[in-house]
């Protein structure tokens, strides 16, 4: 629903007893991946793990947004956050998240559980590239992952000196 557009901070908020969404999307705008094996279960790997995400007072689900190992926020309060005065983005906490996590059966059957990590600014997709024509048609919504420390595209182009440092894209 946002792959095309910023988020206005207004969009309403939908509770259960199971969960919050901050957009009840309407059937007919619902995800529906291109490829109707995408709805079928994978046979991938179901991986269990920690995610953090470093930001101010809003709350707002962890969606369409980069979110990171322990050492990925590390790396990026140092080098986006507090170099700058004011802070950016006024963060001032960080959040943990469990997440459980398999890929499609699309992206399994190239050997991958991971995708390319995409930068999501103000719940947009940026790229690198097309988000949706890259990946999303070709193997549904898929967790991105950019290592930090053995890798250095898209990015950074310099030593993080931050352990096991992975820089993650969740769309939603």
């Amino acid at each position: 629903h946002f792959k095309g557009r910023a988020f206005a901070g207004d969009e309403p908020t939908a509770r259960n007893r199971f969960c919050s969404t901050f957009v009840r999307t309407s059937p007919d705008k619902a995800y529906r991946p291109v490829k109707t094996s995408m709805l079928q279960p994978s046979n991938a790997t179901l991986f269990t793990f920690y995610m953090y995400r470093a930001q101010g007072e809003s709350d707002y689900p962890p969606e369409n947004t980069n979110l990171g190992s322990l050492g990925g926020v590390l790396w990026y309060l140092h080098n986006e956050i507090v170099c700058h005065c004011p802070r950016r983005f006024r963060v001032t906490r960080i959040l943990r998240y469990k997440v459980q996590y398999k890929a499609t059966q699309e992206l399994f059957d190239r050997k991958m559980n991971f995708g390319v990590r995409y930068a999501f600014d103000s719940g947009m997709c940026t790229g690198p590239g097309s988000c949706p024509h890259d990946t999303w048609e070709k193997y549904g919504y898929i967790v991105g992952c950019n290592d930090l420390v053995r890798s250095a595209w898209p990015f950074p182009y310099w030593h993080t000196h931050y352990p096991d440092a992975v820089w993650y894209s969740v769309p939603g």
